[in-house]
């Protein structure tokens, strides 16, 4: 590791300089990579532009600093973190920017060079979190092992989350408010405009731009493959844990923002927009709370900027075109069960808070039943006896929690990516799938839970506890971040490596299985895709 990502180096004679279509600014150079921090790609959304789709940013003058970490999106600490924060700060590591702040439209660039005259591939990196959490950058996000070792140039992004971001206010505050339930997706255009006008003066190639998300990163990656754009903003698109089939109405939207405009004590959309940042953050959590039935801010299904649900996009031929990598974990939903690993470390106070460790709640509801009782929660009440048998014929010495455990994050992430690629591939598109199956020993008995590919896939193994010194995480990190950068580069994750990894259709179901010693498998858990085709489960998410 180069040194604390917190420090910041001194505006001088070394700091790169680039000129932006706004202005100048100043970054850093660390571990032969030149990095650029929270660079504006739209003006701060706040006061009457809160709500509102992104507006440009002024021009300044001189030089603009760009060398610290500071803001994160508004939101309430994520309380799926809470049940295991050691295993989460394991795989995630320190968050780098330490405050809550609306003015956080943001982008983070790492460059081998600005001044080389070269034009890079470049990886565009949206976090995970829903819609309601996340950040842009932690020790697991970061982007500078990527940049140098693939000759790539990094980019992730800060935008607006839960009610700050998907809040339908059209039809509640007049016309001005158009596209409000789908702001902070056209956050991420914004931003993809920003990469299109700039990142040649960073080293990029503005002709090869790949989307990458995890969990719900990859539901807004997904959503960005069937949104209404005015350009090609992107050439390749990657899915870790995370493909929305479905999204929120305007009804599900509008009636949120009445309840919140209710618990605010106003009357109109104004009680929104005089709020103070913490109030309307808190005022969320009540109404969640009272209501579980409530469904929280998400993309709105508009008929202009999101046109029909994405499932029935993709079966119907359309979105884009773009090759798609998709991928989920093997014990996905592990890391939420109860119950820490006993790793001998101090979680920092502010990793606590932010993560929900320090005492944030959940609502009734978001909790689903515990063990194979629980399972028809993910699928919407269906019977699922046919999949729990399918799954223990296959798997007869597992346990009934850990049947359960395993097939919720089949339907909840193994499905959708399937589902993704079937439909794709009627229409003659490329989508290759993977799963991760290595599993730390520093975690077990967690497996390789949700989130843990992000570290592997990025190089950054040496940074996170649940990697370090481990031969065999260098091992499959290395397969892993090879494989993504083949794909950045030429829509092929196998190009490069001689693997056999074909795109996924019917007649052949290829899946590489990331681990110790990688392979390919052909329709890994059929029995249990089988049934749950029988059943055909209508998408959370």
């Amino acid at each position: 590791m180069s040194g604390s990502p917190h420090e910041t180096a001194p505006v001088g004679p070394d700091a790169p300089i680039v000129a932006t279509d706004r202005g100048r600014i100043s970054g850093r150079r660390r571990g032969g990579v030149e990095q650029f921090i929270e660079i504006p790609y739209a003006a701060a959304p706040v006061g009457p532009r809160r709500f509102k789709p992104p507006q440009p940013i002024d021009a300044w003058e001189g030089v603009r600093p760009a060398d610290t970490w500071r803001n994160r999106a508004p939101q309430p600490p994520d309380p799926s973190y809470a049940r295991a924060p050691r295993v989460f700060y394991a795989m995630h590591g320190d968050f780098y920017a330490p405050q809550l702040s609306e003015d956080c439209l943001t982008v983070n660039v790492w460059t081998p060079s600005t001044t080389d005259g070269e034009r890079r591939p470049v990886l565009f990196w949206i976090h995970g979190g829903a819609f309601t959490y996340g950040h842009a950058a932690s020790e697991a996000y970061d982007g500078e092992n990527f940049a140098r070792e693939h000759d790539v140039v990094f980019v992730s992004v800060t935008h607006r989350l839960n009610a700050f971001g998907f809040l339908q206010l059209e039809r509640l505050g007049g016309p001005e408010y158009a596209g409000s339930g789908n702001a902070g997706m056209l956050d991420l255009v914004a931003a993809l405009e920003w990469v299109q006008r700039n990142i040649e003066a960073f080293g990029g190639d503005p002709d090869i731009v790949t989307i990458v998300g995890e969990s719900g990163g990859g539901a807004k990656v997904s959503m960005l493959l069937v949104m209404s754009l005015e350009q090609q903003l992107f050439h390749r698109a990657v899915c870790q844990s995370g493909v929305a089939l479905t999204a929120g109405t305007p009804e599900e939207s509008e009636a949120y923002a009445r309840a919140l405009i209710a618990e605010l004590g106003g009357t109109d959309v104004s009680a929104l927009v005089t709020a103070s940042m913490p109030d309307l953050i808190e005022a969320q959590r009540r109404i969640e709370r009272a209501d579980p039935g409530l469904a929280g801010p998400r993309p709105v299904i508009d008929g202009r900027i999101l046109p029909e649900r994405p499932v029935d996009v993709w079966k119907a031929g359309g979105g884009s075109g773009v090759p798609v990598l998709a991928g989920w974990t093997r014990d996905e939903l592990s890391v939420f069960a109860p119950g820490d690993v006993d790793l001998d470390i101090e979680i920092p106070e502010s990793f606590a808070a932010d993560s929900g460790a320090a005492g944030a709640d959940r609502a009734p509801g978001d909790v689903p039943p515990a063990g194979l009782a629980g399972l028809a929660w993910f699928t919407g009440g269906q019977d699922v006896d046919s999949v729990i048998a399918a799954r223990r014929a296959s798997h007869p010495s597992e346990s009934d929690d850990e049947i359960a455990q395993r097939l919720a994050g089949e339907i909840i992430f193994m499905r959708p990516a399937i589902t993704l690629a079937e439909s794709r591939r009627v229409w003659g598109k490329t989508t290759f799938l993977y799963r991760l199956d290595w599993a730390s020993p520093r975690i077990a008995p967690r497996g390789a839970p949700h989130s843990s590919d992000i570290g592997l896939f990025f190089g950054n193994g040496e940074r996170l506890l649940f990697t370090q010194g481990l031969a065999s995480a260098q091992a499959v990190s290395t397969t892993m971040s090879t494989a993504l950068a083949a794909f950045v580069r030429s829509g092929d994750p196998g190009a490069g490596n001689g693997s056999a990894w074909a795109a996924y259709e019917p007649a052949n179901r290829t899946v590489m299985i990331f681990d110790e010693h990688c392979r390919i498998e052909l329709d890994p858990e059929r029995a249990v895709r089988l049934a749950l085709d029988e059943i055909d489960p209508q998408p959370l998410m």
